[in-house]
């Protein structure tokens, strides 16, 4: 055994607490002779016991000195033996007890930072929430404001493709300012990949291409520059995010009243 790995084995130690087996003082003494360290560890070892126990020393009454001699000295060999394989077993359940208490205190950090972790999911969850229902209200205080609006002339526009769906609105402004319409595209059904909307005028019974439309647009309204010369509006879906001359599959029509 190399001086490192003997150093380490924890067999200075039981020497210095006696014990060892015969076998492992053997080899405890052999290293002591052959490497210096060894040696000074060992001495470093009984100083540092002799220390704690003159720390721990309680002092005896008067004739308990006298009465423990005599017992050592009637004692047996084998009451001997026991004795210190009593102090060993002591100390094996005090490793035992240790290594149970760090284990415990170990799983209750781990827990916490678990609980603390899973708070912060549910916190940025509700934060989440929150702005959905800040950008919901907002979308429907813009629509409110709309219909409140006497220059304004909603058009609804019914779900070519689902009758039975929910309605969406474009919001026409006749006032003598620049013309301008809005769209409720927070109603419009959401589109999968490849797919796009694009928003028309009809004029003429003839649809002409406003652009195309953000369903991200602020509050849900999307604003075009109107055609006043138009009957109705629609909106299509297209394969072509920059829209097509023509419409390709017609989603949402409806005409001013």
């Amino acid at each position: 055994m190399d001086i490192q790995s003997f150093l380490q084995s924890g067999l200075l130690e039981s020497y210095a607490l006696s014990h060892c087996t015969p076998e492992e003082r053997k080899q405890v003494e052999e290293m002591l002779q052959q490497y210096p360290e060894a040696r000074a560890e060992l001495e470093a070892i009984e100083l540092a016991l002799e220390q704690y126990a003159q720390t721990q020393a309680v002092t005896p009454p008067v004739g308990v000195k006298d009465r423990i001699m005599q017992e050592i000295d009637g004692a047996s060999p084998q009451m001997t033996a026991q004795v210190n394989s009593s102090m060993l077993r002591l100390f094996q359940v005090a490793a035992v007890l240790f290594l149970a208490a760090a284990t415990y205190f170990w799983m209750q950090q781990r827990t916490t930072a678990q609980q603390l972790e899973a708070a912060q999911q549910q916190s940025l969850a509700l934060q989440q929430q929150i702005q959905d229902c800040s950008s919901s209200l907002a979308t429907q205080r813009a629509i409110v404001e709309l219909l409140r609006d006497p220059k304004i002339r909603p058009v609804k526009m019914s779900n070519q493709l689902n009758p039975a769906a929910i309605p969406s609105y474009v919001f026409n402004n006749d006032s003598t300012g620049p013309c301008k319409i809005s769209v409720d595209v927070a109603s419009l059904p959401v589109q999968p990949n490849g797919k796009y909307l694009q928003f028309w005028a009809i004029v003429d019974k003839t649809p002409v291409s406003m652009g195309m439309i953000r369903i991200d647009s602020v509050n849900g309204i999307q604003t075009f520059d109107c055609n006043p010369n138009a009957d109705g509006f629609a909106v299509s879906i297209e394969n072509n995010p920059e829209g097509n001359a023509t419409p390709s599959t017609v989603l949402m029509y409806g005409l001013q009243g």
